[in-house]
């Protein structure tokens, strides 16, 4: 009788240890659940949204309501959402999150021709800057970030002094490029602009999230940008260059060459050492076999570096059978390099020696220098006034 009574204790002390048990993980599923943050409304497309107002009782059709007063008419906050119930614009305020970045600067050039924000995604790490530019004709083109510092270690770019500490989420992406928009709205502006990846961070190392932000700003029902008024600029990521021609034929391809010696090439960007000149010209000849589109050759002149008239001889040579762009572009100078930009005479010189063997060259003017907002001087240097 004894051990009865002591099995049914046993047994009855492990119906209680199972019960606990329960408690415990139901508890710990309802905290989950309580913990479980908000979807950032620049996270999700129409489909999505509707799709969690249905889990929650909602209308799904509100979610095409919701993003045209973001995308089409920039109001991101629900409460002057007016076609909206007043019932409903404070329950979406417990479902979706449409909180803002918070902006740590904003600078103007002293000729209006760029604009140069920063943003803190994270309160723990350093923010991220996107450029808002205007050429001569006043067309805007939006310089955004993909990744926060780089590891390309490029020696004439403040980026890549930072090191890289993360690539910036498709939402993220897609925010610098709404907050530029709502800007020019702001300004009174056609919002017809181009869209270039050619701020922080090398885009071809983020991939994923590079794909989700283009696949949205082609999307008719928020941005509606043509294909081909997008370029991705890269140091010459093979792989990457590839992946463009076979998934976004339309967009523009922009390589940062610099140099036609490889020792050159390798002493200012070192990380591409491993990838040898010929072949990285080789994948911009297919690309453009593929695409059908004019590639760009960017190449950042360097006082007594890359400027020679020996340099000049080689780049030609070894474009002389590739229908490409070039765009020279002088030296900004950055706080992190003893670098220097040439003479006015030597950037000429240059360029001459490059249209007197035919080539498409363009000496380029960067915006933004006075507000370190130029090619290869973005940095989040908040100690900037």
């Amino acid at each position: 009788m004894k051990n009865q009574e002591n099995n049914m204790n046993n047994h009855g002390n492990d119906v209680n240890n199972q019960g606990n048990d329960m408690n415990n993980q139901m508890n710990k599923i309802n905290t989950e659940e309580k913990t479980t943050p908000r979807p950032w409304i620049f996270s999700l497309t129409t489909k999505e949204l509707g799709l969690i107002l249905k889990s929650k009782g909602k209308k799904a059709y509100r979610a095409k309501q919701i993003m045209e007063w973001i995308y089409e008419k920039f109001q991101i906050n629900p409460e002057k959402m007016s076609n909206l119930s007043l019932d409903f614009r404070k329950e979406i305020n417990e479902i979706i999150d449409f909180s803002l970045p918070k902006m740590i600067k904003q600078k103007i050039s002293h000729d209006k021709s760029a604009t140069k924000f920063a943003f803190s995604f994270l309160s723990d790490e350093p923010p991220v800057e996107s450029v808002l530019m205007f050429n001569r004709k006043r067309k805007p083109t939006l310089c955004v970030s993909s990744q926060i510092g780089c590891a390309l270690k490029c020696t004439f770019c403040s980026t890549a002094a930072m090191g890289f500490i993360r690539n910036l989420t498709a939402a993220e992406i897609i925010f610098q490029v709404w907050f530029m928009r709502k800007e020019l709205e702001r300004r009174n502006f056609n919002i017809s602009h181009n869209i270039v990846f050619m701020g922080m961070g090398e885009p071809l190392l983020n991939k994923k999230e590079i794909a989700q932000a283009i696949d949205v700003f082609h999307d008719d029902s928020r941005f509606g940008i043509s294909w081909r008024n997008m370029t991705i600029s890269t140091a010459g990521l093979l792989d990457g260059i590839k992946w463009m021609a076979e998934n976004y034929p339309q967009i523009n391809l922009a390589v940062s060459l610099n140099s036609p010696v490889q020792q050159v090439r390798n002493e200012i960007m070192p990380t591409q050492a491993s990838a040898p000149i010929k072949r990285v010209v080789d994948e911009i000849r297919n690309h453009a076999k593929i695409t059908g589109r004019l590639p760009t050759i960017e190449y950042v002149l360097l006082k007594g570096v890359n400027t020679g008239r020996t340099q000049a001889l080689s780049l030609a040579k070894i474009l002389e059978d590739l229908d490409c762009r070039i765009n020279l572009i002088p030296f900004n100078p950055t706080t992190n390099s003893k670098l220097q930009t040439p003479e006015l005479e030597e950037q000429e010189f240059f360029l001459n020696l490059l249209k007197e063997r035919g080539m498409k060259v363009t000496l380029r003017r960067s915006s933004g220098k006075d507000i370190n907002a130029g090619c290869g001087q973005l940095a989040t240097e908040l100690s900037d006034n």
